[in-house]
């Protein structure tokens, strides 16, 4: 329900008195798909207006303090710092927040909440887009014109929710569904089949749940597991019945919003790590059990040891049967019942045959050792090999945040070990980071130096790198081991278009970008920093320049 017009009429009234005269110092995003806006209010106080605009949690956030990380943030809306806030208004019939600004000369900013559409306008005086937070380069000095709000439609008739969405789209499926469940109704039950009590019903229904609306009483639906699932303006039975537990909050419906948003966060970075550290275990295994086959054949197969002291044996009883200078020699074989003959290669022809015999039986004592250092490590190996498998179990039994953390600080040392610690998370990483469409990462280097040091360091050899065409600007490199599968047309795409974004040709409607595996680019000896060669161009993607979107 974050978006339901109703919790935003709600979040509105909240914020609203809050932000009137509060001074904007900074706009940045360092969050993929937020914009923040650093504020001072009249009295001092430091807060930070976020407009989240990722699809699944649309919502305008304000957070004590202003936190803006030192790397990895990008400036937006210059021009807008030094403008104070005025009126936090609701479209009557539409999802859409408008925040008046002045000096008049500021304009307004305008919030969509619309799902996947979502964006931020900062319109002119005379309502033309003067910036946007997503799709700028498109949008910027077009006239503003706010979309059409689905009108409501008395007369809709069919499924239950859907009918009641159309007739009050202000209502939103979630109530509509709430609605049919306190009824006991099925939400596909054909509008047209109530009878006139039902239509009563159904009228007193609505009515009661419009008076809790205007008293909110917002929750957080929490799991079985204790995770934040849902938000509810109030109490829906529903979600009850559906297994969830609704947890009060009692501070207002702007600050429910915000720790909901907190904690869904924080729910998807546990998930993530959760996921994260299953995957490399996982690789970390199968390297373990192929390791340990390897280490199972040898030991299966070695008779090294056996078969040269036969041999040193059989060179120091027949030095007789071996010609000068031979590089091997036929012998009567003592070890075999039927006595037959084996032939027995020098170790080395220029030496005598006991001096042959001597290696062997020193090769003989070397293939033991390697044999009991085989069988030692193919004990290490099975021990680790059950100790990984036993972490990753418990990993994957954590269902909240505090397991997780418990988990992972009780098994530090084995995990750093094992796995070889996150370098993906190391806070030494300098690069810009950004994470595209199926949790791909994508770094992008800030200067020259970084370039070489992304290229050469860091990138690995079947990691796609990217590059403007002729033109200087970043090296952006798609790193193809950081998630699950192969990256995506739109993984691709959102790397290119960062590669473009990062180059001197930013404000071109279209760049050609090229793209190739890190393993066929080059770096010579000498070359200038950030000057590279390529020995394959696999493509050339011709991209508008942009940072990636929810």
């Amino acid at each position: 329900m974050l978006t339901n017009h109703h919790t935003l009429r709600a979040v509105v009234a909240d914020l609203g008195p809050k932000l009137v005269g509060c001074t904007i110092g900074s706009a940045w995003s360092q969050t993929e798909a937020e914009l923040t806006l650093g504020l001072t209010g009249p009295d001092g106080t430091e807060t930070s207006l976020a407009f989240s605009c990722a699809a699944k949690l649309n919502a305008l956030v304000l957070r004590p303090g202003v936190h803006r990380a030192r790397r990895n943030t990008v400036e937006l809306f210059d021009g807008l710092p030094g403008a104070t806030l005025g009126a936090l208004t609701l479209d009557p019939a539409d999802r859409i927040v408008t925040l008046a600004l002045s000096p008049p000369e500021h304009g307004r900013l305008v919030m969509h909440l619309f799902g996947p559409r979502a964006n931020v306008f900062w319109l002119d005086p005379t309502g033309r887009i003067r910036d946007a937070f997503l799709a700028a380069d498109d949008l910027r000095d077009l006239a503003y014109a706010a979309p059409r709000a689905t009108a409501p439609d008395p007369t809709a008739d069919g499924p239950l929710v859907k009918t009641l969405v159309r007739r009050d789209p202000t209502l939103g499926p979630t109530l509509a569904r709430e609605i049919a469940f306190r009824l006991g109704w099925a939400d596909d039950r054909p509008m047209a089949s109530l009878s006139d009590a039902e239509r009563k019903q159904l009228a007193d229904a609505l009515a009661a749940l419009h008076v809790e609306l205007a008293v909110p009483r917002p929750t957080i639906d929490e799991d079985a597991d204790g995770v934040a699932v849902s938000f509810s303006l109030v109490p829906l039975s529903h979600r009850a019945a559906a297994g969830l537990t609704p947890v009060s909050q009692p501070n207002g419906v702007a600050e429910a919003v915000r720790v909901f948003i907190g904690r869904r966060l924080g729910a998807e970075s546990l998930h993530e790590a959760r996921v994260g550290l299953i995957r490399r275990l996982g690789q970390r295994i199968g390297r373990t059990e192929r390791a340990l086959e390897r280490l199972t054949e040898t030991l299966l197969t070695s008779d090294r040891a056996e078969r040269y002291e036969r041999w040193a044996s059989l060179l120091m009883a027949q030095p007789d049967r071996v010609p000068p200078g031979a590089t091997e020699a036929t012998l009567v074989d003592w070890f075999d019942a039927d006595g037959g003959e084996v032939v027995v290669p020098l170790v080395e022809p220029r030496l005598s045959p006991i001096q042959n015999a001597e290696r062997y039986f020193a090769k003989a004592r070397h293939a033991r050792a390697a044999e009991a250092a085989s069988l030692v490590r193919h004990g290490e190996t099975e021990r680790q090999l059950v100790e990984l498998s036993a972490i990753r179990d418990e990993a994957e039994s954590c269902r909240t945040r505090t397991e997780f953390l418990a988990f992972s600080k009780r098994h530090d040392a084995a995990l750093r070990s094992l796995t070889g610690g996150d370098e993906d998370s190391a806070p030494t990483i300098p690069f810009r980071r950004w994470t595209v469409a199926g949790g791909f990462e994508v770094w992008v280097g800030k200067n020259a130096a970084q370039n070489d040091l992304l290229l050469t360091r860091h990138a690995k050899r079947d990691d796609l790198w990217f590059h403007a065409r002729d033109i200087g600007g970043s090296h952006v490199i798609l790193r193809t081991g950081s998630a699950a599968g192969v990256p995506s047309k739109a993984a691709v795409e959102a790397a290119a278009a960062l590669a473009a974004w990062f180059s001197q040709a930013r404000g071109t409607p279209l760049v050609a970008v090229q793209m190739t595996e890190r393993k066929y680019v080059r770096k010579k000896r000498g070359a200038a920093p950030g000057a590279v060669t390529l020995e394959r161009e696999q493509a050339v993607l011709l991209v508008q320049p942009a940072m990636p979107t929810a």
